[in-house]
């Protein structure tokens, strides 16, 4: 929480995103992008519908670089996971619904 906190995010926004893209607060283009993460994490692509909703504020380039973007972070929990890289210190367990707990 404090990594978002200190990048502008409220604790407001947080809550949010834990509920998801459908919470009350969200801008056409932020749940966009929270539906296309939903997607990708969950099936590994993004539908057609969530693409359209996407191109509604974003460019060709700029839809690629948010799938690479996305994809680069989920390369990221799979080694750090995967290595047992110890949570920092300040990382309490997760508070979102079906999270795995941490095992380190």
């Amino acid at each position: 929480m404090p990594v978002g906190l200190s990048a502008g995010l409220s604790a407001a926004d947080l809550t949010r995103i834990v509920n998801g893209p459908d919470d009350l607060g969200w801008s056409g283009r932020q749940k966009a992008l929270l539906r296309c993460v939903d997607e990708l994490h969950a099936m590994s692509t993004i539908t057609e519908a969530i693409w359209r909703e996407l191109a509604e504020h974003y460019d060709e380039r700029q839809l690629i670089e948010l799938v690479m973007l996305v994809g680069h972070y989920h390369e990221v929990a799979f080694v750090l996971n995967a290595l047992r890289v110890p949570l920092d210190t300040w990382v309490g367990p997760s508070t979102v619904p079906g999270a795995p707990r941490w095992r380190g």
